[in-house]
This record gives structure tokens, C-alpha cells and sequence, in this order.
């Protein structure tokens, strides 16, 4: 209760999502909801009491009118079910963060970047895969295997893969993944998925994010240099994809922003759902 007092204060009408108002929150942003994955997959993670997810909402009359969920602090994802929000609550919100990146629907995010000029946008495609979706089967080459990263020998592999990758660099330069946070995530329901070579080397991976009761988000698609074009990622993929619908998930969304990881994810099954960015 002082919590909430004290960010009434900080922060004018945006404060803490409370127990009585959970049903309304969850309602709000709907456990189906795409555009909202994020917020339902740390709220069902992490619940509304934590501090290294934390869950936000202002109102208008009554009704919510906008949420924000602010992840460690520095990561924060805007939803609102209005075009029609209130932009500067929103933006006064923002001006007391230390956002290091921003994410949401591209419209509805966009006339924040004024607000950060040190930031940059940019723009993604939300795709999604139904679980009544038929999926291709695909074979790996002779001498590749797929394996669950599960020990920490493993894990260390995958770690020196993912920030060697230069796409993920350049996403986040400061944003370096390690052993323990792969491993927390793994306990928290996260799936690390790997394609190894005939000399036990990692050279593509896909793992899942998010999860949740219905959905999980697909992230950390990669494949080593000299080892694409061989469809590694695709029979990853899609055996990811299988597994997270056999533990009863309805649908998997993704994000992607170039023509060839499209085509990837397109003959999979995937659908583009919409324009996604992030402000970093």
C-alpha cells in the first residue's frame, strides 16, 4: 500500500498494479493477446509482487487506460488498448526511467522517441504460429544432432555463440548474455535448443521466452557463418515449435526484420501479425 502511495506520487496516476485489481489488469491485457505476451508471460513468471518485473497502469475514469511493464529496471514494454491513450502521462512516465529499450506496438511507441533522443527505432514484424497449425517435417544433415541445453558445459557453448553472433550485437552492444542468466531462465521455464556438429559444437540455436500457460515467444535464432544454408534454424525451429505445443502452449509469436529470416519463418508456418518496434 505505501509502494503505491509513493509512486502516485513519482508518477502522478501510473502506479503498481494492486491484488484487487489483478482480474482487471489480466483481463486488460488478455492471456491471448500477442501484443502483450510479454506482459502476461512476467506476470505469470514473476507474479505482481517482485521487483525485477514490475507492472504498471494508469486510468482514465475508471478504466485503465494504458500499462507499462518495466523488466530490470531498464527494459520497458508500453501496451495500450486505445490509440487514444494519454501520451503525456505516458511520456512523463518515461522521462523518470532509465530506459535503456523500449517496446510495443510500432504505433503506439513511435511518438516516444521524441522524448528519447539519444535512441533509435526499430522496426520489427510480429509473427505468430497457431497450435492448429500443420508443421513440415525436416530432417538436419548427416553428422548435425538437435539437444537440449541443459548442463552448464553446455550452456557456456551456447553463451559464446550467441555474443558472437553480430546481428545480436548490433541490437543491443551492451547486452551480453551469460551462464547464470541462461540458467535462471531455464528454471523459470525458458527452452535452449541447440544444433550440434559431428565435433559437439554449437552451430545454431533457438530457444523460447516468455512462457506461459498459453503462449512462449521464439528468440536467439541463430546460425554460425559456414554453417548457414544447411536448414539448420528451420528443423530447430519447428522442433521447438513442437515441443512448446506438446506442453499445451496455444500459439508461439516471434519477431524478425530482415526478407531471409521471413522466408525461414514463413515456411514454417508463421504469420505476420503486425508492425512491433523498439526505441534503444
Amino acid at each position: 500500500m505505501i509502494e503505491n502511495l509513493v509512486c502516485d506520487i513519482i508518477y502522478g496516476m501510473i502506479y503498481h498494479v494492486s491484488k484487487k485489481e489483478e482480474k482487471e489488469f489480466l483481463s486488460y491485457i488478455g492471456k491471448d493477446n500477442p501484443w502483450t505476451i510479454f506482459f502476461y508471460g512476467d506476470y505469470f513468471n514473476y507474479g505482481l509482487e517482485t521487483k525485477k518485473a514490475r507492472l504498471f497502469i494508469s486510468k482514465e475514469q475508471g478504466k485503465i487506460d494504458f500499462t507499462f511493464l518495466v523488466y530490470r529496471n531498464t527494459l520497458i514494454s508500453f501496451y495500450s488498448q486505445s490509440s487514444n491513450y494519454d501520451k503525456k502521462a505516458a511520456q512523463d512516465f518515461l522521462v523518470e526511467q532509465k530506459v535503456s529499450a523500449l517496446s510495443g506496438k510500432e504505433s503506439q511507441i513511435k511518438p516516444f522517441l521524441a522524448n528519447l533522443p539519444d535512441k533509435k527505432l526499430d522496426s520489427l514484424t510480429l509473427a505468430i504460429l497457431p497450435r492448429n497449425q500443420e508443421l513440415k517435417k525436416y530432417v538436419l544433415p548427416e553428422g548435425y544432432r538437435i539437444k537440449k541445453i541443459q548442463d552448464e558445459n553446455d550452456f557456456k557453448k551456447l553463451v559464446d555463440l550467441l555474443n558472437f553472433i553480430d546481428e545480436f550485437k548490433k541490437e543491443d552492444p551492451n547486452s551480453k548474455k551469460t551462464v547464470s542468466s541462461l540458467e535462471e531462465n531455464a528454471k523459470k521455464g525458458m527452452t535452449f535448443l541447440a544444433v550440434f556438429n559431428s565435433k559437439n559444437e554449437i552451430v545454431s540455436s533457438a530457444s523460447s521466452s516468455a512462457d506461459n500457460d498459453v503462449s512462449a515467444m521464439i528468440v536467439s535464432v541463430c546460425t554460425k557463418i559456414g554453417y548457414r544454408d544447411k536448414n539448420l534454424a528451420t528443423c530447430l525451429v519447428t522442433y521447438l515449435a513442437q515441443d512448446e505445443f506438446q506442453k499445451g502452449k496455444e500459439y508461439l509469436a516471434l519477431f524478425f526484420d530482415n526478407p531471409l529470416a521471413a522466408k525461414i519463418y514463413h515456411k514454417i508456418g508463421f504469420t505476420d501479425f503486425g508492425k512491433y518496434a523498439m526505441i534503444h
